[in-house]
């Protein structure tokens, strides 16, 4: 969750965010686990590198696993 601190996005940042994220969704560039994982890392504010790799490539990498 975003920090206490944290402002919600203006409009125009979260116009961008949404078309953004329906284009990756329309364009079906990622699964639908990491979509979903991206966009509730893009909520809560979790905007470094790490964060958004990690919502984008773990859940692919365990919707991979032969388990």
């Amino acid at each position: 969750m975003a920090a206490q601190s944290d402002p919600p996005f203006s409009s125009t940042v979260s116009s961008v965010i949404d078309a953004f994220t329906k284009r990756l969704e329309d364009h079906k560039t990622l699964p639908s686990a990491s979509l979903t994982a991206l966009r509730q890392a893009l909520t809560e504010h979790k905007l470094d590198a790490d964060s958004l790799r990690e919502a984008i490539f773990t859940p692919a990498e365990q919707n991979d696993d032969p388990d």
